[in-house]
């Protein structure tokens, strides 16, 4: 079992703790604070609202009617929302992994929109345990990622806003050097901030480590390339996971002069992604058996993780 299947919960004190006590959260929707000021939500002639500190927490006062609340209360009067939808607005406007209150589908073509203009800046550490049994599980140890630039994520910033990286998930960053692009893969947070990348759909990861062999494997991820080169063999891995991206690399392919396999998912998708590409290029066609599906291993990598001796003894039968 991989370390994949996480989840990770911020609460309303990781809120406050990583936006300074919420004194970050009256800055961005009021620009400054005050002790005394005019209120956000009425008009005052007078200042008869403030922001004040206590016990290191940020609190807003209303003179006028009596009431205090937190940041967090401040955001849910100042928007007329509710508890739970004025934390879920904080998370989403400070990076911190929540969904703003929209439907599931605009908040997903947000994340798409800013995906075609992303720009990705990391600081990278060492592993620490529950991050090296990640990749252990694949059989794939820090110092050999470290040789394909696969590195773990300290910090994090997106369009240069920080991104908040909770303590229990697992964040790394494929870097490809040529293009000097990078990939975001971030385990137990919202599916569709997964991943995060800046890398052309052109893009062939692995291709600059490529030795002089006889045979070449096009997967679909470098997760599976990872593994693959584990036993030897010459591998690349698509950007996507799609006849376009081949495409994309057209020339490059046809100047090869060695047999070319591929091999996408085990699933319908991948298996029609495959045959496309080999019946349109006449490459070959390589895929893990069946019933691994039926066991919930859709790729290579979820296989080495099951029975890495297995899995290289298929492979080697058939390429």
């Amino acid at each position: 079992m991989t370390g994949e299947k996480r989840e990770v919960f911020l609460t309303v004190d990781d809120i406050l703790f990583y936006t300074n006590g919420g004194k970050d959260i009256y800055l961005k929707y009021l620009g400054k604070i005050n002790k005394s000021m005019r209120c956000p939500w009425r008009k005052d002639t007078i200042p008869s609202w403030g922001v004040f500190l206590s016990n290191g927490l940020y609190y807003y006062k209303d003179h006028d009617d009596g009431s205090s609340g937190s940041a967090i209360q401040f955001v849910q009067k100042l928007f007329g929302l509710s508890f739970a939808d004025a934390c879920n607005k904080i998370k989403w406007d400070f990076s911190l992994g929540g969904k703003p209150s929209i439907s599931q589908k605009v908040y997903e073509n947000k994340v798409k929109e800013e995906n075609k203009r992303i720009h990705i800046a990391t600081e990278i550490c060492v592993f620490d345990k529950k991050h090296a049994k990640y990749w252990n599980d694949y059989h794939l140890t820090e110092e050999y990622l470290r040789k394909y630039n696969v590195f773990r994520v300290k910090n994090l910033w997106i369009n240069r806003q920080k991104v908040y990286l909770h303590p229990d998930e697992l964040t790394f960053v494929y870097r490809h050097e040529p293009s000097k692009s990078e990939k975001i893969l971030r385990i137990g947070v919202d599916p569709i901030l997964k991943w995060r990348n800046n890398a052309a759909g052109s893009t062939l990861w692995l291709k600059e480590f490529l030795q002089d062999t006889d045979k070449l494997v096009v997967s679909k991820s470098l997760k599976d390339s990872l593994c693959l080169s584990l036993f030897g063999v010459n591998t690349v891995a698509l950007q996507s996971e799609s006849l376009s991206c081949v495409e994309s690399n057209e020339t490059w392919f046809k100047e090869l002069i060695k047999p070319v396999y591929v091999m996408m998912g085990t699933d319908a998708q991948g298996k029609s992604q495959s045959h496309l590409i080999t019946a349109k290029y006449g490459f070959k066609h390589y895929n893990t058996p069946d019933y691994l599906l039926e066991e919930g291993n859709n790729d290579f990598a979820s296989w080495v993780a099951k029975d890495i001796k297995a899995a290289e003894e298929h492979l080697k039968s058939k390429i």
